[in-house]
């Protein structure tokens, strides 16, 4: 490895973990500080208590996605399918999310390499709920002589240049740590997305 490349993924490495503390805090603000807000104001009007009780269930099963994109438990126990089915199952509320694998191999990995997907996926369907009013989302896993990532929604997504921010950036530099290319297809009809890791 170059020294000049070392330097670069060293760089790419902390923007992505600024981004995703960036992230974090923005989910934390919306996701969990607006509801107890809500929830602090619906008890000061006297809101019937069935309201109150719905926005502390969405707390709860938003803690519960914060918690899991922190660390997800059990990773050195979990094999890549396991986590990546708990992955999906704290989106399976807001969408229809078809899962399906082709596993052939059966591949040893790392808990870095298991932690990359992971995030990967995490910051996939994390766009998709973000920026595109999407309804359903497909995600495939193959593994044969390599492992092949394919994720579809059918929401609107804007074109390039303007979506590369939207945290894709993070999922191009652990596609790369992991040695593995990317493709993203955006178009007004959905986003795809195709990773190979050998």
């Amino acid at each position: 490895m170059s020294h000049n490349y070392a330097i670069q993924l060293k760089e790419a490495t902390l923007q992505s973990l600024e981004q995703e503390r960036k992230r974090f805090a923005n989910d934390l603000h919306d996701a969990i500080i607006g509801k107890m807000t809500a929830i602090r104001y619906g008890l000061q009007m006297q809101i019937p208590i069935e309201k109150i009780d719905n926005i502390l269930g969405e707390c709860i099963e938003d803690s519960r996605r914060l918690s899991h994109n922190l660390y997800p438990p059990l990773l050195k126990e979990s094999s890549l399918n396991d986590l990546i089915q708990q992955c999906i199952s704290i989106y399976k509320t807001g969408y229809e999310i078809n899962y399906y694998t082709d596993i052939r191999h059966d591949i040893k990995w790392s808990e870095e390499q298991k932690l990359h997907m992971v995030r990967i996926l995490q910051e996939l369907m994390t766009n998709t709920r973000k920026h595109a009013n999407a309804s359903k989302i497909n995600i495939t896993i193959r593994v044969t002589n390599c492992v092949i990532l394919l994720y579809s929604d059918n929401g609107y997504t804007l074109q390039t240049p303007k979506y590369t921010g939207l945290g894709l950036d993070s999922i191009k530099d652990r596609v790369t740590q992991l040695k593995g290319k990317v493709k993203f297809y955006p178009s007004l009809n959905g986003f795809r997305t195709l990773i190979a890791i050998p």
